[in-house]
């Protein structure tokens, strides 16, 4: 599958919140997304021509990075654009330490990706997730990735 990975602008946030609502049962309002991205967040997009199959979003936070949403279109996934969106990512952030996330309790596929992606469980949020009309609060289950080994010297 030929595609390219870019970054993103506010250009992109309409296309962005589309895909997002079709994946995200809590996905941000272009508002949302542009006040985030104003704010210095990032967005890498994977594109084939001109069409969205795939985004990161993320944030810096001194030298951890916060993935806030990875998302692939259903009928491009278990393709590696989830993969190499991740792997882009690590390659542009040489100077920080982890990659942190959090991700549904119930999302099974999505815990196995980042697990088989290096990640580690860390920790846990009780109704990180608030409730619908048709489900419960949901646990969030907190992830990292260490991207450095410190060294400290006595």
């Amino acid at each position: 599958m030929n595609y390219s990975i870019v970054s993103g602008s506010s250009d992109d946030v309409t296309s962005v919140c589309a895909l997002a609502r079709q994946c995200l049962p809590e996905a941000w309002s272009e508002r949302n997304l542009r006040s985030s991205l104003a704010a210095g967040f990032d967005l890498l997009l994977t594109k084939q021509n001109d069409t969205l199959l795939g985004y990161l979003l993320s944030s810096d936070v001194l030298d951890e990075i916060h993935i806030m949403q990875l998302v692939v279109a259903p009928q491009h996934r278990r393709r590696g654009i989830a993969s190499s969106l991740l792997q882009t990512l690590v390659s542009n952030s040489t100077d920080m330490n982890s990659l942190q996330l959090e991700v549904r309790a119930s999302n099974i596929a999505a815990r196995r990706f980042y697990h088989k992606a290096g990640f580690v469980v860390c920790g846990r949020r009780k109704n990180y997730y608030a409730a619908s009309s048709s489900q419960t609060a949901e646990d969030a289950i907190l992830m990292q990735r260490l991207l450095r080994i410190h060294n400290h010297k006595r």
